[in-house]
């Protein structure tokens, strides 16, 4: 089993705001939001961008999943009162739910 390469940033306030403007040109943006480390995390939902900057109004995990380029990426952002930690993973092609 090959699993996916994971990716992490710092996303600052102006890095998110350049990372929002990129998921503008993304296809099937889905959010799936936990509030907290025990809750089970609810089904994707489809959202648009004014939907994502609300859902980070709040401190917790909120995973956005999206297609690009013919892949399909999920990038968990960690929302806290400082800077945003970013987890990127592409799932292997065939292979996503």
């Amino acid at each position: 089993m090959t699993l996916p390469q994971v990716l992490e940033a710092q996303l600052g306030p102006a890095e998110l705001e350049a990372y929002l403007a990129d998921l503008q040109h993304v296809e099937r943006l889905t959010a799936v939001v936990k509030s907290g480390a025990r809750q089970h995390a609810a089904e994707p939902q489809r959202v648009d961008i004014a939907q994502v900057r609300d859902l980070m109004e709040a401190p917790g995990a909120l995973q956005l999943r999206y297609v690009w380029e013919g892949g399909e990426w999920w990038d968990t952002l960690f929302v806290t009162h400082g800077p945003i930690r970013l987890v990127r993973i592409q799932h292997p092609t065939g292979q996503a739910t």
